[in-house]
């Protein structure tokens, strides 16, 4: 699988580009500022329906436009995939699959895509909120009956915690609760039991990659802490969803009056949250950033094989201005790991820190000011 074409229109700093790829490295670079990671954020886009860096549409149109357009083409296992991506600051944005209407979370796993940023240290040394997002939405393009779950139990969520601020102030009854405290062990349930599998697998597959990053480095774990209600955090492992919805009721039902004296929901996977130890080290505490930027990349690896797994081809590889923060034997480590034949877009301030077999294989352009430009293969 790989990306034959993108354009873009008013996205960001980006006016309009129609750029044509073929099954190799693709390597942008430019200063900073000049709309590298704003071009991988539409690359993005049009794969998967969702923006990169914000929650926002309307922070990813270009200032004094109303619209914002990308498209992108896609061979997929022979099979020719387009999308239309339209972001609007009036309208209601409009999602195409081969010329179809559909909604934007409908491309969540058809094109899946994997990448690689300066901003994956947050999924260490973050607030446990960063963890959460990086679980839900990369299960999400694995799993299409885990996005489904997890809209569910938002809105489940939501109206239990209305409800918890009515009957605390006197304006409803405890017996209204009781329905979405219902769907909440349901839904949350099936989540808990999804997240502690990818987490088993993940930790496997990103431990075979953290050795090679680092090899001294002692072995990975990614312990889950689910937020089942008091003194049921560490028992998820190896339990059936059933049990893990009977524990998620019964924590519901202990932590009710609190719940109601504070206005929210304090039990649910809303409130999960995973460490990283390696060697039982907290990286989030006590990890050097050197060591969290390879934990970082070693993830985003582990990642990349479970996403080739399930969809059964290698998903698009996006690496943001990685490469210059990481050491001469990371670099080398995490080149073997992406490969230098396939196609793999990675952006950067200056050539020099590109691996030479990348710039050797792969196609070059220099981004200025949002317009971009062929550079002679393997050049600066």
């Amino acid at each position: 699988m790989y990306l034959r074409r993108l354009e873009t229109e008013n996205f960001r700093n980006l006016r309009a580009l129609d750029l044509a790829f073929d099954n190799a490295p693709v390597v942008i670079c430019g200063e900073n500022g000049q709309g590298k990671s704003n071009l991988l954020e539409a690359l993005v886009l049009g794969c998967t329906g969702a923006l990169w860096r914000t929650t926002r549409d309307e922070e990813a149109i270009c200032w004094g436009s109303g619209i914002a357009r990308v498209k992108a083409e896609v061979l997929k296992a022979k099979e020719t995939i387009k999308t239309e991506i339209a972001l609007a600051r009036e309208e209601k944005p409009l999602c195409r699959i081969n010329g179809v209407a559909r909604r934007r979370s409908d491309l969540l796993g058809i094109i899946p895509a994997v990448g690689f940023s300066s901003e994956d240290l947050q999924i260490i040394k973050g607030e446990p909120s960063r963890r959460r997002h990086f679980l839900n939405l990369e299960l999400s393009q694995i799993s299409r009956s885990y996005h489904w779950n997890l809209l569910h139990y938002g809105r489940a969520l939501e109206q239990r915690n209305r409800l918890l601020k009515e009957t605390r102030e006197g304006r409803g009854g405890r017996e209204a609760l009781f329905p979405w405290e219902e769907a909440l062990a349901r839904y949350g349930a099936k989540l808990v039991e999804r997240r502690a599998k990818f987490l088993q697998e993940l930790e496997k597959a990103a431990e075979a990659h953290l050795a090679r990053l680092s090899p001294a480095w002692a072995p990975l774990r990614l312990k889950y802490e689910a937020a089942l209600g008091k003194g049921e955090a560490d028992r998820v492992e190896g339990r059936s969803a059933q049990e893990v919805e009977s524990l998620l009721r019964k924590g519901l039902e202990e932590s009710r009056e609190e719940e109601i004296a504070r206005g929210f929901s304090l039990a649910g996977p809303h409130r999960d949250e995973f460490r990283l130890l390696v060697g039982d080290i907290d990286q989030h505490t006590y990890g050097s950033q050197g060591e969290q930027r390879g934990l970082a990349i070693a993830l985003r690896l582990g990642l990349a094989e479970m996403v080739e797994k399930a969809a059964g081809e290698r998903p698009i590889l996006i690496v943001d201005d990685v490469f210059s923060e990481l050491d001469e034997r990371r670099r080398r480590g995490l080149l073997d790991s992406l490969g230098s034949e396939k196609q793999v877009f990675l952006t950067t301030p200056l050539l020099e820190e590109v691996p030479k077999p990348l710039l050797e294989k792969g196609r070059i352009y220099r981004l200025h000011a949002g317009e971009i430009t062929p550079v002679r293969e393997g050049a600066a």
